[in-house]
This record gives C-alpha cells, structure tokens and sequence, in this order.
C-alpha cells in the first residue's frame, strides 16, 4: 500500500489558522497532521490483526487525534485505492446515552441527511438494546457488503466510567442502578461483536491512562483492553519540530528557528502538551497576521508581506504557560456585563469527580441555558466568543453555525480538559481553602462542588428516605438563607443535585423564618423550669407532690439536657453557661426528694441520673458522674429483686453499667506529666469488666425475651429486633474494650466477632446509630490486630470497615453521624500506613478525612469537635510529611503547609473559645512546632546555597 500523500502547499498566506487550538485534530484537519505518520502507520498494522483495540494516553498525548486524522483518513485512502469500500468507520463518544448515541453512529455510517435517518436510528437502537449481539445484528443497516469492515471508534471511553459513577448526576439508587446495567450492556455489545476471529467488526477505543484501574469494573474488558493496546508515544524532538513547521509551510507562512527551538524546549516536560502546544501555535498564527496586516497596509499596491511567526509574537501571547489563561482572559474582558454567565456556563460544563479530576460534562445547548439560568441571547452571546475558531475553548467550532441558529439539542462540550486545568478561574489556586480570610480564589469548578454539597443536603433534608433531619437548625437557616439568595439557585441546576426544587425552596424559606421564632421557643422553655422552681418554693403543695407534673418537668428537663449536651459537645455552648444549667436543673430535681416514689417516679429519676452523669462525664466532672451512675444503679436493684424480668427496669441497670464500666476504665489510666499513657492500673479494669459483662448479661436476656415473645414487637418492621441486637452488640464491644486493655487479645477478638454477628444483622435498620455497628465492630477487631502487630490483618479490617460505611456514604451521602465516622476511619486507616512507611497512602487517607471534616465545618462552623478534629488530620498529615522528608531526604515545603493549615484552625479555635485554656495551649504548641520546622527549613535552604557557593 503507498504511502499517504500529502496536498500540495498553498503558497497564498490563509487566514484561518492550520492549527485546531484546544480541540483535538479532527479529519478535515489531515492535511496539517504532521509528525505522526510512522505511529498512523503502526496503529494501522494492529488494526489489520485485531478486532478490539485500546488507544491508551495520557491527557492531550493525541489519542483522539492520531484516529481520527491519521487513522481515519488512512483508511479512506485505501478504499479509493481500492476502488471499494474496503473500510465503513463509526465514531461516537458514550457521554450520557452510550447506547442511543451508539445507534445514532452507526446510523450516521450511510448519511444523516436522507429520509431514512430516523427509521434506520431507531431500528438499529432496537437491535442494540434487545441482545449483548446487537452490534453483529446492526450489520445488514450499516454495511451490508460481506467484504466490507466497520470500525466503531468509541472515542473519550472514560465518560463511560463517569456516566456510571455515584459523582455524576444521579438523583436514586434506581437510577445509579441502570446506569451501570447499560455501561455493562454497552461493553457486551463491544465485547460481543469482536469476539469471533471471522468477524467484520473491529473497536478501536481512545481511553485516558488514568482510568485504565477502570475497566477492571466490567467482566471481559481488562482482558480485550490488553490484548491489543496502542500505548500513544511522546512525540521526539524531531517529530515536534515536523508538527511545528508542517502546517505553517503547508500554509505558505513561515517560522523563525529560534521560535521552533523555544517551543520544542518549552513543551517538553509540559501535561497536557500537544493541544498547549496546539493553543500556542493557533495564538502565534493569529498575533503573526495581524503584525502582517498592519504592515500590509503601510505598503499598498505591493505583494502582500509573508506570515512570519517570531520569538516577540511568543512574549506577546504569555508564551507556553500563560497562552491559554491569557487568552480566556483576553475573552472573559470582552464580554462586560456577562462575567457571571461566562462562570455558569463553564461551571455547568465541566465538574470534579470522585478522584478529585477536572472533567467535561457534555451538556445540549436547551440544557446549559437552563443550567445557567440566564437568557439564549447572553448564553448564546458568551458560545459565540468561546466557540470562535481561533480558540476552540468550546464545541462544537463557531465556523459551523452561530449559537442561536444551533437547535437545542446540540451537544455543547469543552474543546479540551487542558482550559479546565490552565485557566485560573476554572482551576484556582491549588493552596486556597474557601475560609474567611483566605483571600485566594478557589475557582469555578470547586465553587460548584461546594454549592453542589449544599443543595445535597438541603434536598436530603426534603427527601423521604433520607434520615436527615426535615428541618434547619438556626444557624444553618441563616447561612443557607445567605447562600440562597446569593447563588439564586433554579430548578434546571438543582436536578443536578437531586430536584426538588420547590420543596427545598419552601425549606430555606421556612427554617429562616422559623429561626427568628426559635430564640423565643427556647426562653419559653427555660421560663417553663424557671415557673416549675417559682411554684416549689412558694410551696405549692398539689402540685410539689403531684406526680403528673413531677413527669412533665422530668420529661422536658431530660429533653432540653440532651440538647445542652449536644450543644456544649459541639462547642457552642460554654463551659459555664452548660455548668449552669446542670445546677438549674439538679437543684429542680433534689426539690422533689419528698416526693413518693411510685415505681414510675423511680423510673423518671434514674433516667435524669443517667442523663445527669452523661452532662458531668462531658464536663470533666468525673466523680460527679460516678454519683449519679452510681445511684442510678443502685435504684435499679430493690425493683429487680421484686420483678427481675421488668424490661424498664432491666434497660436502665443495663444504662447505668456500662457507664460505669467506662468510669472505670478510664480511671484505670496512669499519666505521666506531659498527659501520655504510661500505665494501667488492673483493679479497676477489673471492675469495668464486671460492670460490661453484666450489661452483656441483661442485653442478652431482653433480646432472647422479645425473640421469645413475638408479640411483643412488630415482626414486619425492618426495625425488628434491632434496637436489642444493638444494645447486645454494644455490650459485647463494651467487653471486648475492656479484655483489649487487659491484654487478653484472643478474648477481645471472640467478644468482637460476636457482636459483628449480631451487629450485621441490622444494617438495613432505620437508625444510622444501627447500621454503623458492624463497621464500628470491625474496626474494633482492627484495633486488636493492631496492638497485636498485625497491622496487615489491621489494615485488611479497617478495609472492610470504611468499605461497609462508603457504601452507606452512596445512599446517604450527607448524614452527619456516618460522615464523621467515616472521617474517623480514614484517619486511624493513615495512622497504619504510616506505621507500614506507606507515607503517600497515609496521606491520602489524611486528605479524604480533612475533605469530610471541612465540608462539616461548613455546614456547621460553630462545631468546635469538628474543627478540632481537621486540627488534628492537618497535624498527624505534618508529621507523615515530616517522616516522608527525612527517609527520602526532601525539603521541608509540604510538611510547612500541614502545619501552617493546622496553626489557622487552632487560631480560629482559640478565638472561639477563648476561655479554654486547653485550646490556647494547643494553639501554642502548635505555633511553636511550626516555628521550629520553618527555621530548620530556612536552615537547610542556607547549606545548599553555600554548598552552590563552594563549587
């Protein structure tokens, strides 16, 4: 077969430029595709001798290109050789609909223009959606020659792994179910057509290399993927310089050697460097034109001068680097007015995904102005300016047809990733939180994430199924208020995130008008215990010893203390003022000693005396809590005696022991004076033993009752039985802690894996409390193996651990329970691989826990555990740095940025809680670790210098 044969040039010098910018090198692009016609070739050859192969790069290495300008066109010239159609190709890329837009490829293969379009599309759908051999049946509409091939070119296959993905638009479980039912439909129908050595079908795929781990989701596909995969090289120097100077002598214009030379020298070492390379040459064509016009016209009636592209042009335009961010810049400014569409238009194109990649979002033209919520002439006004040609920033080309005579079914996309990494409105400073007082921009694209986690939880809060709260707390109606009216969400954005437009709309509008009422329902409350304590101390005797409202004062106190309780726990209420109420409210009850106690007022009282001790535990008044766990106890045991099956009585003794049991443990802990562990003292694990091995005992006695006694619970509930398998689970964890602290590793390990049995029955209970049981159980079990050495086993259990609550995460993405909890086990996970010397994973892990712990603060800044918390990811994320550092022998630069995240948190906390003295000494210590690092940084930095100095 002969060699491609190149146009001849056109000596005139064009206007339009032989460069596609951004946008990959489509077909009518051939004759400017320079420097690759040995690979063209290469590809060509394993195509002859394959049915499925996998065209495999990195981002802008030219895969699609290398197909559909080399490949493509090869092809082509063969069958005119021929004189018969030897080759039938059909290009598609699987966005949203891989199937529909598979059949609409295939279809295209005889013309889209004749009448038979619609009818040929529609049966050839039918024929793909009916059978995995739909692909071999479509043959007879496509091409029906017998000696004919077809190659179906599935181009940009990774949308294929994001149209599946939890990360892209998916509002139901349903719906993420069929999703991944057709991707697997889709791939069969591949796999399927290529299977057989006789067949006339051949795949070619283009595929990032980024997500090759990707295909290993799909039976079949790593197997076909390896077996005839094209591995795109990297252009040599020499084959840069043919793609450089190709198309501008091709158009008749000329370049200097030393603009060649900085370019191929500039590009070398770039990511994303053909369609930069690309860019920047589009840009030279165009700055080269107009300094040739300008001296055109001081030379009239003469030869027009020669395009000559130069080193200045290269200045002008902000050289490799600065070409594209220059450019969309130099556009952005052109559109005054219009700044805001510019950022909804690209924000609805492009999106982060689950790996933290700036992706494209293909979206119809009706889509993106719905999406933006502005008007078809602004949306279509800001198209025209991106889509011009001499960008290509946007696709479909502006030399097709104006935006507003394009239907509205026109796929509008990204002309390439590269504008979402480059341009630094899209992208953002890397280094930039979002914070109060971090002046750096985040960019468009994690702007939308965060907007997008909002309304996710505000639709969670209006959905169903979700066990999301159906209301916003005051603080979180004020500021999701702001944001409302700030951000104007519409209806067409929010099915982005879920829908429900109205019904979330109605919540922000009522929590916020709700939120002004809601200080005065809380000094209503309080006055209600302030008449409470007026009416006993002027001796009211009917109603001190009325038990009724001894019951409504009960009630409402133990309410209000576990709302205190939460709230001092979070940071947002203070030490003194939570101090307070525990006093208010114990002196209410010691009012009632005289009062006689009926076994329902015994009741009352010793629920307050658990809730009492759980208030003093929080407020470091540990002998405090002793009392009332204590007394709580010791209540329990008279009633016991006289009826030792009474459930009521059974759950409070089992409440008061287990609070106990953590008494005693924790005061079986021995300090030395930095506050480190250096001791245990065994008496008291003894006792903590004792106590959680009889909770054990009485959990197991009331699940056996109601297993026994069906009649007593609803059998159909999914909550059947799970409230005492909980309980049980609880306690045999409770016990399993204390034989870890014992030491007794393999008792540990039985009383864990027994609670896993029961706790993995109840998964798919209605509380998240439940269905987090088992993972909490299996890390447990971790925790055994890791103070038993096994950290392989530890890590294999923390494993399974965040895998049982990452599958929770898909279905209830904004709980706040599960999101914490899964925080927590990323860290502990980090902690291990730092223990294994695996700093990059440790580091990993550390960044999912601070990516959940940042989106909580969020949603709550006034929680001081959680900013705590992402403190404390920050520094042990220092520390690993710091490890990394010096094993590998790396300057100190990322271990300074932990340190420094982790010095703003604190200082933020110490604000807050000014009065807490522990919080200031941390703040502290945390100034003075970061202190010491930079200045051994600037050390080092000094010996290096002088070391350059010497030689």
């Amino acid at each position: 077969m002969s060699d491609l044969v190149a146009a001849a040039p056109n000596q005139s010098t064009v206007a339009t430029a032989p460069f596609p910018g951004l946008r990959p090198f489509a077909k009518r692009d051939h004759k400017y595709f320079f420097g690759r016609e040995d690979q063209t070739f290469a590809l060509y050859r394993l195509l002859r001798t394959n049915h499925f192969i996998a065209v495999v790069g990195s981002s802008g290495s030219g895969k699609s290109s290398i197909v559909r300008a080399g490949l493509l066109p090869l092809l082509e010239q063969e069958n005119g050789e021929s004189g018969r159609k030897v080759w039938q190709y059909a290009a598609m890329r699987p966005g949203r609909a891989p199937i529909d837009r598979l059949a609409i490829g295939l279809a295209k293969v005889l013309g889209d223009r004749d009448e038979f379009f619609a009818a040929r599309r529609d049966r050839i759908a039918a024929l793909l959606f009916a059978s995995s051999h739909g692909l071999s049946d479509a043959l007879q509409y496509v091409a029906p020659d017998p000696e004919t091939q077809l190659v179906v070119l599935v181009d940009q296959f990774e949308e294929l792994f994001r149209y599946m993905s939890a990360g892209a638009q998916i509002n139901t479980r349903f719906e993420m179910s069929q999703r991944r039912e057709e991707a697997i439909n889709f791939i069969q129908l591949l796999l399927a057509a290529t299977r057989s050595h006789d067949s006339r079908i051949r795949v070619v795929i283009t595929m990032r290399s980024d997500f090759i781990g990707d295909c290993a989701r799909f039976q079949g596909l790593p197997e076909a993927v390896s077996s005839a995969q094209f591995l795109v090289p990297s252009l040599s120097r020499d084959q840069r310089e043919e793609a450089i100077r190709g198309p501008i002598e091709m158009s008749g214009a000329t370049i200097s050697s030393e603009l060649v030379e900085r370019l191929i020298n500039d590009s070398s070492e770039e990511l994303d460097q053909l369609p930069i390379l690309q860019h920047c040459l589009a840009r030279l064509w165009m700055r080269a034109g107009t300094v040739a016009g300008e001296a055109a016209d001081g030379c009239a009636g003469s030869e027009p001068p020669t395009r000559h592209l130069t080193e200045q042009d290269y200045r002008d335009i902000g050289g490799l680097s600065g070409a594209i961010s220059g450019h969309a810049e130099e556009i952005f400014s052109s559109l005054p007015g219009r700044e805001k569409i510019v950022e909804q238009v690209f924000r609805a194109l492009a999106e982060i995904d689950s790996e933290g990649r700036a992706v494209r979002r293909a979206r119809s033209l009706g889509q993106l102005i719905g999406e933006s919520g502005a008007s078809r002439d602004d949306v279509c006004a800001v198209l025209d300016q991106f889509r011009a040609d001499e960008c290509s920033f946007l696709v479909p080309p502006l030399s097709s047809s104006l935006t507003a005579n394009l239907p509205d079914d026109t796929i509008v996309d990204v002309g390439h990733e590269a504008l979402l990494r480059r341009w630094t409105r899209v992208s953002g400073d890397p280094e930039a939180t979002g914070e109060r007082g971090d002046k750096r921009e985040i960019g468009w694209l994690r702007q939308e994430l965060r907007d997008g986690e909002r309304y996710r939880f505000l639709h969670s809060c209006v959905d169903p199924q979700s066990l999301n709260e159906s209301r916003l707390s005051d603080d979180q109606a004020r500021r999701y208020w702001g944001w409302w009216n700030k951000w104007h969400p519409n209806a067409a954005w929010s099915a982005r995130y879920g829908g429900r437009y109205e019904e979330v709309e109605r919540l922000v509008r009522a929590s916020y008008a709700a939120s002004g009422r809601s200080r005065n329902l809380r000094n209503v409350t309080y006055a209600g215990i302030g008449v409470a304590l007026i009416l006993l101390a002027v001796g009211s005797t009917a109603l001190y010893r009325a038990s009724e409202t001894f019951k409504h004062v009960a009630l409402s106190t133990r309410n209000l203390s576990s709302a205190v309780l939460d709230s001092f726990n979070a940071g947002q209420t203070s030490l003194q003022s939570a101090t307070k109420y525990r006093d208010i409210v114990k002196d209410l009850y010691d009012r009632f000693d005289d009062l006689p106690n009926t076994a329902q007022v015994s009741q009352l009282k010793t629920s307050w005396l658990l809730t009492s001790s759980d208030l003093n535990v929080a407020l470091d008044d540990k002998a405090a809590a002793r009392r009332d766990a204590s007394k709580a106890e010791e209540t329990t045991r008279p009633y016991l005696e006289k009826s030792p099956d009474d459930k009521g009585w059974l759950r409070l003794r089992y409440g008061a022991l287990f609070r106990l049991g953590d008494l005693d443990l924790e005061d079986s802990v021995v300090y030395d004076g930095t506050g480190t562990v250096v001791a245990r003292n065994q008496e008291p694990i003894a006792a903590a033993l004792a106590n959680y091995q009889e909770s054990e005992r009485i959990a197991a006695k009331l699940l056996e009752f109601d297993v026994t006694n069906p009649t007593s619970i609803n059998p159909e509930s999914i909550d059947h039985l799970a409230q005492q398998r909980f309980e049980l689970a609880f306690a045999l964890n409770k016990t399993g802690e204390a034989l870890q602290v014992k030491r007794d590793f393999a008792g540990a390990t039985s009383k864990f894996k027994r609670a896993l049995e029961y706790a993995t029955m109840i998964q798919g209970a209605s509380r998240m409390e439940w269905k987090l049981q088992a993972a909490a159980t299996q890390i447990k079990i971790g925790r055994v193996q890791r103070d038993f050495a096994d950290i392989d086993g530890a890590l294999q259990s923390y494993s399974d651990a965040i895998g049982r609550e990452e599958l929770l995460f898909l279905a209830y993405s904004h709980d706040k329970i599960l999101r914490s909890n899964l925080a927590s086990s990323y860290e502990d996970r980090a902690a291990l691989y730092r223990t294994k010397k695996s700093y990059d994973l440790a580091l990993q892990e550390f960044a999912k826990a601070g990516q959940i712990l940042t989106a909580l603060n969020e949603e709550d800044p006034r929680n001081m555990r959680i900013l705590d918390g992402l403190a404390r990811i920050y520094a042990k994320a220092g520390a690993v740095e710091q490890d990394k550092a010096v094993l590998q022998d790396l300057p100190l630069d990322m271990v300074i940025v932990q340190f420094r995240k982790e010095v703003s948190v604190r200082e933020k906390i110490a604000q807050r809680r000014a009065g807490d003295q522990a919080f200031q000494d941390r703040l502290l210590q945390s100034q003075d670790k970061l202190k010491r690092v930079e200045l051994a940084a600037a050390g080092a930095a000094k010996e290096v210098s002088k070391s350059l100095e010497t030689k």
